[in-house]
């Protein structure tokens, strides 16, 4: 009996050991090494006239059964008791909504709908293997197609309508302040309940592009690293510049011959949008089964981006301010006004972005 016993103790200590040796084994012999290069280089600087009216922060959530395919038809509550959903992809976005020009919204005499300007991804997860970290950043490779994507979850969380009311109503409020116009109501509300503070003029976009070469090993027998495979990514990122309208005031005399005055009131120009997307994906189709390393890769890429926004902060913003200058004296040329432009400190340090502050102020005359 003894000795059938020290047998037994002797196979469970056996066991033991040799499960011990496993889990060491499994964990320093499987581990992977991410190796990156990520290179961001300006490609375009452009001006522009567009009036930003608002920001959301949007969530997308996207559920992958083994094949890859997206399940749309999942309720709200939901238990995977049958290990259906083999991926998942969470993306977190700004949104910034408003017109592409503002002259060309002030104009109508109907007040267009807005569009979505600008998309950033400002956080995102992946639980899955490679597949889905490619079927997530797919999302990312189609503007035109995210934008549709991101709508219609804004108008689901009943974002989107009030977006829509609160960018009409700041057009009605500017189109109310120029001579012989007529103060507008838009649902009832009157917009000069609003105030044009509330809406931002982009007059800078700097473009750039991201490349990131990511490549992973696997140890193999404690002593050799395997090749795991590669992943490429370009990113365009496209960073709007102004100021926010803090102020419109417009006085155009009666009986006088003198050209009417306006004077508008900026903040100092800032980085007030971000649009990035992915312009280039190719990679291995057995790579990154690491969720920690698949996260990693965006955070690297939207990191490099935002230290080179920094480094050219301070000459972005003053740019910014002469473009404001110029536009302010084209807006009196064609509407015949004399114009005061007057900058202010923000209200609060670091604008949007929380990039250094550069405010100053000062006045300048148009026309």
């Amino acid at each position: 009996m003894l000795k059938w016993l020290k047998l037994a103790g002797s196979i469970i200590i056996g066991l033991v050991v040799l499960w011990g040796v496993y889990k060491i084994y499994h964990r320093f012999n499987g581990r992977s090494k991410l190796q990156s290069k990520i290179t961001t280089y300006f490609l375009n600087a452009e001006e522009t006239e567009a009036l930003y009216t608002g920001f959301s922060f949007v969530a997308v959530l996207e559920f992958y059964e083994k094949n890859g395919k997206a399940i749309i038809d999942l309720p709200r509550v939901y238990i995977d008791e049958n290990k259906r959903i083999k991926g998942i992809c969470y993306r977190l976005y700004e949104v910034g909504v408003g017109y592409p020009n503002i002259g060309a919204a002030v104009r109508p005499d109907t007040i267009p709908e807005p569009e979505i300007l600008s998309v950033n991804v400002v956080d995102s997860r992946v639980i899955g293997d490679g597949r889905v970290q490619y079927q997530c950043d797919e999302i990312d490779t189609a503007p035109p197609t995210r934008a549709q994507k991101l709508k219609a979850q804004m108008e689901k969380d009943q974002q989107w309508p009030a977006q829509v009311k609160h960018a009409r109503e700041i057009v009605a409020l500017l189109k109310a302040q120029l001579p012989d116009s007529q103060t507008l109501q838009i649902s009832g509300i009157d917009a000069h309940e609003v105030g044009v503070g509330a809406s931002y003029l982009g007059n800078l976009k700097l473009t750039f592009a991201t490349v990131g070469t990511f490549t992973a090993t696997k140890r193999f027998l404690f002593l050799f690293n395997l090749n795991a495979g590669f992943y490429v990514r370009k990113d365009i990122t496209e960073a709007t510049y102004g100021s926010q309208l803090s102020d419109l005031q417009i006085d155009a005399p009666l009986f006088s011959f003198a050209p009417a005055q306006a004077t508008l009131t900026f903040e100092e120009p800032d980085l007030i949008a971000v649009n990035r997307y992915i312009d280039l994906l190719a990679a291995s189709s057995k790579f990154l089964q690491d969720e920690k390393a698949q996260k990693t890769i965006d955070t690297y890429m939207r990191e490099d981006v935002e230290t080179q926004l920094k480094n050219i902060h301070a000459r972005a913003v003053e740019h910014s301010k002469r473009l404001t200058q110029l536009f302010v004296r084209k807006y009196g040329l064609q509407e015949e006004f004399q114009v005061d432009l007057k900058f202010i400190s923000p209200k609060i340090s670091g604008g949007r972005f929380s990039l250094p502050d550069t405010s100053a102020t000062m006045t300048v005359h148009g026309q």
